[in-house]
């Protein structure tokens, strides 16, 4: 039967293979747009194995630099349950929101019809539910293992994500015009806005 030491281990392999290497493909779809909409969506038989190959590099490198974890009070252990809910919510949310095709860059890179500016849902209250999701799931993984590791692909996560940000936003403003700037004037970014206005 595996040890508590080792089923840990394992779950914060899993752990960082689930989250880290999101904003890293993110860069790499966004960062090459222009691209991959030349080519269209077979680039997926490229970004695929690019995606799996980073999941399989966080493994091999969490296997050889495996830093143990802290002395960790279990009280903060628990309270991974916080940001870790929260973070299942904004996911069921988005999800509920946003199509599939747009959420993992099928309708950017070959759009299916004509593209409109979702402000319905999770959307209605905060522009980027899923990168607030990514950034309350590392605080969680974090509080959940106590590892230094674990911490620090938050950190980078985070960071990134911010990145991405950036060149969406910059791909939506030329995509929808005045429509996304006054949709980024009414709705918050990350703290979510409950009421809205009526107009």
């Amino acid at each position: 039967m595996p040890s508590a030491s080792s089923l840990k281990e394992f779950l914060v392999t899993l752990l960082l293979a689930t989250y880290l290497p999101v904003p890293f493909y993110l860069l790499w779809l966004h960062g090459f747009l222009g691209r991959w909409q030349r080519i269209g969506l077979s680039s997926f038989a490229i970004h695929i194995p690019i995606y799996l190959v980073m999941v399989a590099a966080v493994v091999y490198f969490h296997s050889i630099w495996s830093a143990g974890a802290w002395a960790w009070p279990t009280a903060l252990s628990f309270l991974s349950i916080i940001p870790l809910g929260v973070s299942v919510f904004l996911a069921i949310c988005t999800y509920a929101t946003i199509d599939r095709r747009v959420l993992h860059l099928f309708q950017q890179i070959r759009p299916r019809g004509e593209r409109r500016l979702i402000t319905t849902g999770i959307l209605g209250h905060i522009r980027h539910p899923r990168y607030l999701m990514f950034s309350l799931g590392a605080a969680g993984n974090v509080l959940l293992t106590g590892y230094p590791l674990v911490a620090l692909a938050g950190v980078v996560t985070v960071l990134l994500l911010g990145v991405v940000i950036r060149m969406e936003e910059k791909e939506l403003a030329a995509h929808f015009g005045s429509e996304y700037e006054a949709y980024r004037e009414e709705v918050p970014a990350f703290f979510p806005r409950w009421k809205r206005d009526e107009k």
